[in-house]
């Protein structure tokens, strides 16, 4: 078979077609500043379709900051949406990581000609602000095919109602079951007096409310304690709990008050030394597998003590456990059993084990999270 001139021009001019367009779509998956954009299930025109006449979505900036903004009140900002490419760009929606910062493009600029701008409105309201910093994402989803979810951040800064100090509460060393103690002070800082109603750890709804590794209280200081005259101050102060287990720990507390905003989560940390050791494969998680010889899912720990101790009042919250203690009396060792139960419910599996340790004429009360799977 005779290769032809033409056969051969034609397969050159197909390898750079093919190369151009390579080059274009490495190009455009960074737009802006640099800054790389999303790109998600991005595909080239299809066959018969014009390789140019495609939209093509930019960004103004995909990171705007809209400074400190009033505490009370919504705050708007904008951005500009580009159309680089030869046909209609198409907002199809706009999504967010918090209902606080939402995007809209509206329908005056949407969709947006080929050369066009449009204008992305953002709007924030402070009221949904834990705090008084927020980075949030908008997603902009369009019909650039290769680049059909282009993200924005968005910063602000909120006016703050007060001032804590220190901005975080690190409680150290602590010996388990002594009455450790850290203090803060919440300073006002505008002219509306501030009236705290609670102060309280934050606890994840799908956990036991009652699982408090530090307890808090509060106290309004005498009006020739405050360091501002007619600016209220509160003493915040932080106690370890019974369930505050060894090891290193932190956790978040947030302040209730009459303030008309989100409340703010406050990271408290500390560690924590105990004259036993528990030992779980992840400290604090007691995961249950099933054994190889077959039969429901279990774990173990051991308990180790340089001193004889006893593990007593060992319960849980989830009826489908089944818990034994292993240990022939007071010793310096003990092993804590965990089943599920015949008949348990298939599903993940949370629960919670509690149990008293008695060392050296003193009670120390423990807990474990279960995790497992039942089948």
């Amino acid at each position: 078979m005779r290769i032809r001139a033409s056969h051969v021009a034609t397969l050159v001019l197909a390898i750079v077609v093919g190369l151009v367009v390579l080059v274009i779509w490495r190009d455009r998956n960074v737009v802006g500043d640099g800054i790389e954009t999303a790109v998600e299930d991005a595909r080239l025109p299809g066959a018969g379709e014009d390789m140019e006449n495609v939209p093509f979505i930019e960004l103004e900036t995909y990171h705007v900051n809209l400074g400190t903004i009033a505490n009370t009140g919504f705050s708007f900002g904008e951005v500009k949406i580009f159309n680089k490419g030869k046909a209609e760009l198409r907002i199809k929606d706009v999504q967010t990581t918090c209902a606080c910062t939402v995007g809209a493009v509206k329908k005056e600029y949407n969709p947006i000609p080929p050369g066009g701008e449009g204008i992305l409105s953002i709007r924030i309201d402070p009221r949904r602000i834990p705090g008084f910093h927020s980075l949030k994402t908008l997603t902009i989803q369009s019909n650039d095919a290769a680049h059909p979810n282009v993200k924005l951040e968005v910063e602000c800064d909120v006016d703050p109602e007060y001032e804590l100090i220190p901005p975080e509460l690190d409680m150290g060393d602590m010996v388990k079951g002594d009455d450790s103690r850290a203090t803060l002070i919440l300073r006002q800082l505008r002219d509306e007096p501030i009236n705290i109603t609670e102060v309280r750890e934050h606890i994840a709804k799908e956990m036991p409310q009652e699982d408090v590794f530090i307890n808090f209280s509060f106290e309004l200081l005498p009006e020739d304690k405050w360091t501002r005259p007619g600016k209220q101050e509160y003493l915040i102060t932080a106690t370890q709990g019974e369930l505050c287990p060894a090891g290193p720990f932190e956790r978040r507390f947030r302040i209730y008050s009459s303030i008309d905003r989100a409340e703010q989560f406050i990271p408290v940390r500390g560690n924590v030394t105990a004259p036993y050791t528990i030992n779980t494969r992840t400290p604090g998680i007691l995961f249950l597998m099933a054994p190889k010889e077959g039969g429901p899912p279990e774990g173990h720990s051991l308990i180790t003590s340089e001193s004889n101790f006893e593990v007593t009042e060992i319960t849980t919250d989830l009826s489908q456990l089944e818990t034994t203690v292993d240990q022939e009396g007071p010793s310096r060792k003990a092993t804590i059993h965990v089943r599920t139960a015949p008949g348990a419910t298939p599903g993940q599996l949370l629960a919670f084990i509690y149990f008293t340790i008695h060392l050296d004429g003193k009670d120390y009360r423990e807990r474990f999270v279960v995790r497992g799977v039942v089948s």
